[in-house]
């Protein structure tokens, strides 16, 4: 996986109200990636006011698929 690869990210997030993490994923195009982090772009339109944007600790990464 490289930065401009389009990606199907399985992680576990956060959950508000919650005792436990919620499983989440995420499609879009690697945006940067880092040792502990993975950035994936899953909206993008009209320059940059107009993207969103996923951080992602990569330890909380189930599995990674190129598409």
């Amino acid at each position: 996986m490289k930065v401009g690869d389009i990606v199907e990210v399985r992680f576990m997030d956060h959950c508000e109200d919650s005792r436990e993490l919620m499983p989440t994923i995420v499609w879009g195009k690697v945006s940067t990636r880092s040792r502990t982090t993975l950035v994936v772009c899953s909206w993008d339109a009209d320059g940059d006011h107009n993207r969103k944007l996923w951080a992602i600790d990569r330890r909380t990464i189930d599995a990674i698929r190129v598409l």
